[in-house]
């Protein structure tokens, strides 16, 4: 009995040391699972090492989820840790070991991450991007945006912030020029139309591989340009008032666009007596717009191609560059805000609509849209703080008009005393005509005094007034001839003439009773130069004050693009004022009053 109690004892001691091994293990496998899992594959005891290790792993894992989550979203590409072979789990934040039904909620999350990351590209709607000019306003709405109280998506839908600072020299954002629409004809238009006048072709057009061949190289001098044609080599060479040069050679298929080889879709032709040129293309190198009308028309007009802003300290200079010139007019508008606005009619944009600049001073911004379709009408709106006084300068090229607007009040015309040669005219090119001629008589007295010859003798002394100031002047006529009005106005237009002065003596229904001077104009930017020219012929020859006329039928005064007026200087028919013509004294004071006039023009714009 002795015995087996002693084995009992030993037994029980040997069971205990197992036991306190055991619980030592188990210690050190909580404080280590990666030696626990060694220590149990060494035990081989996989129940217990199952029960303790995912407790642990969990535990582990608990504590790091943020961070781990963190690294995820910083590189959403890297490996998880955990090697599952489930690839949905290895994307969820969760550290599962098997797939389940939950599973797929979170892998949906995980893939909508992308599209959201990708949503910020919405602010590209917040930019100048061309692809979406065609979210504009209408020309209904920019006429609404002229009146209405400005907003800073008025016009473009898209805030703008202003600049930190008021900038000296400004100019128009880098906007890519929008592709004008292209033009498809299916059959020759019955009636051409050049920047809203009517062209009678002088030959029948043709259609040739969707390109139409037309006899237009006189059209072009309706938009400004020159057209020479050269029969030696059957050639064309047009000058744009722009400065471009293109040569068009017939039965070539190369033309010459500013010193380089362009191909064209159809080669030229000549007949022997008229050119055909390729239109929808000329009319692309030349920038002006082509469109028809439900009737078959085609129209061809100028566009606008840039908007300048620049400045200095007293003073801001809006630049509109055209394709071609047109007859712009200008006024104010003072209701809710402080603005100046340009139409330009029978004009197409050819730069986005919208605001184009920005600034921060009185000048707030520059904006441009299509005021009107048919008729087409561009319009260049310029929005202040407060209304500036504004004239319009002479530009440098007939293609260009130029708003001035100045801080400070815009000095009156000045009326100088005395008569002076010198250079007060440089750089100007001036038109004179001597209205009637040749088989046109224009108006006679009862003793047969003819306008014709008073109007020609008036302005050959224009002429050398204008001269001995330093301008270069160009006569529609010098003798008894009679251009046709078509024929004056286009000789101003051809030459990119800044002025047309047309001189004239007036005559009344009933002879004897009307006396006096006017000054006939049609454009508003020509009501400068008429008042100019009026106030110097009143002072100089003291006759009664007749005004300046609105007289918008007058030929040469609506298809010239330059400033133009007409000045009537006395009655023929009035017995008096007849024999003030008659006296060469006269006539020639008459003539030193009309180019005061002018210097008092251009001297307004001078620097």
């Amino acid at each position: 009995m002795h015995r087996t109690f002693a084995l009992y004892l030993v037994l029980l001691i040997a069971l205990s040391g197992i036991a306190l091994q055991a619980e030592a293990a188990s210690s050190k496998s909580r404080k280590n699972p990666r030696t626990s899992r060694t220590a149990q594959r060494k035990s081989q005891k996989p129940k217990r090492s199952a029960k303790s290790s995912p407790r642990s792993r969990v535990v582990s894992k608990a504590t790091s989820s943020k961070s781990k989550k963190l690294a995820k979203a910083q590189n959403p590409h890297a490996k998880s840790k955990a090697k599952s072979k489930s690839p949905i789990a290895a994307k969820t934040s969760e550290p599962k070991t098997t797939a389940s039904p939950a599973k797929p909620k979170s892998s949906a999350k995980s893939v909508a991450k992308p599209v959201i990351l990708k949503a910020p590209k919405v602010e590209d709607v917040q930019t100048d991007n061309p692809k979406l000019t065609a979210q504009s306003p209408t020309p209904t709405a920019m006429d609404a945006a002229l009146v209405a109280p400005k907003s800073p998506t008025t016009d473009t839908g898209a805030k703008t912030e202003p600049a930190a600072t008021t900038p000296t020299s400004l100019t128009p954002p880098a906007t890519p020029t929008p592709e004008l629409p292209k033009l498809a004809l299916t059959a020759v238009p019955q009636k051409v139309f050049v920047a809203g006048n009517e062209f009678v072709l002088p030959a029948p057009a043709k259609l040739v591989k969707d390109e139409l061949l037309a006899p237009l190289a006189d059209a072009l001098t309706q938009l400004g340009a020159k057209a020479d044609f050269r029969a030696e080599d059957r050639s064309l060479h047009i000058e744009s008032p722009a400065g471009r040069r293109i040569s068009l050679y017939a039965d070539n298929p190369n033309a010459i666009v500013d010193g380089k080889s362009e191909t064209l879709p159809v080669a030229p032709t000549f007949d022997g007596a008229q050119f055909f040129l390729p239109t929808i293309a000329t009319a692309k190198m030349l920038g002006y717009a082509l469109r028809t009308d439900k009737t078959g028309a085609l129209y061809i007009n100028p566009t606008l191609t840039a908007v300048q802003v620049t400045s200095t300290e007293q003073v801001f200079e809006v630049k509109m560059i055209l394709s071609a010139p047109v007859k712009y007019t200008h006024n104010t508008l003072q209701d809710t805000a402080s603005k100046v606005y340009v139409d330009l009619p029978q004009t197409l944009l050819a730069i986005p609509q919208g605001e184009v600049w920005r600034g921060t001073g009185d000048l707030q911004r520059v904006r441009v849209g299509q005021f009107s379709s048919d008729p087409p009408i561009a319009r260049v709106v310029m929005d202040m703080t407060r209304m500036l006084g504004y004239t319009v300068k002479i530009p440098e090229k007939p293609n260009e008009v130029v708003i001035a607007l100045s801080l400070a009040a815009m000095p009156s015309v000045p009326t100088p005393n005395v008569i002076v040669e010198g250079d007060e005219l440089k750089d100007a090119k001036i038109v004179v005509d001597a209205g009637h001629g040749g088989k046109d008589p224009g108006a006679s007295s009862r003793n047969g005094t003819l306008e014709k010859n008073l109007t020609l003798d008036i302005a050959l002394r224009l002429q050398e007034c204008l001269m001995k100031r330093g301008a270069t002047v160009l006569m529609t006529r010098t003798e008894d001839t009679y251009p046709t009005l078509a024929e004056r106005a286009n000789l101003a237009n051809r030459n990119q003439a800044h002025l047309f002065v047309s001189v004239h003596v007036n005559a009344f229904d009933k002879p004897g009773a009307m006396s006096g001077t006017m000054v006939l104009y049609a454009t508003p930017q020509s009501i400068p130069l008429a008042r100019s020219i009026l106030n110097r012929l009143l002072q100089e020859l003291q006759r009664p004050d007749k005004g300046i006329r609105y007289r918008p039928g007058l030929y040469v005064l609506r298809h010239t693009v330059m400033p133009s007026v007409i000045a009537e200087v006395a009655y023929v028919d009035h017995q008096e004022e007849e024999a003030l013509l008659n006296d060469p004294n006269f006539r020639q004071r008459a003539a030193e009053a009309m180019a005061m006039g002018v210097v008092d023009y251009v001297q307004q714009f001078r620097k």
